[in-house]
């Protein structure tokens, strides 16, 4: 794991990284900054569902077997093309919208 976070920061460009770090702090942004989304469990897998092109109720299915909306994305987004997912999934586009939102 550590071999792969290194790998991804040393291909980041200098203004990805700290962005980059706190979302593998499970964070957004500084903690001195950080927002309380205020997102229930149902909302957060009809995201996750959504975002994964996968059915609520498997989310929901994969939730209740699995207990962690993080293992719920990465199961459902495995099953997605990768060109699917290079289209989505820009990390700076994520925290900019949820940055934006709140």
């Amino acid at each position: 794991m550590i071999a792969l976070l290194a790998d991804l920061l040393q291909k980041a460009a200098p203004d990805e990284i700290a962005p980059l770090v706190y979302l593998m702090q499970g964070r957004l942004a500084p903690e001195y900054r950080q927002k309380e989304f205020g997102i229930n469990e149902k909302s957060s897998l009809k995201a996750v569902a959504q975002a994964a092109g996968c059915a609520v109720e498997e989310a929901q299915r994969l939730f209740a077997e699995k207990g962690d909306a993080g293992l719920v994305a990465q199961d459902c987004l495995s099953r997605q093309p990768q060109m699917r997912l290079a289209e989505q999934a820009c990390h700076r586009h994520v925290v900019a919208e949820v940055d934006r939102a709140h």
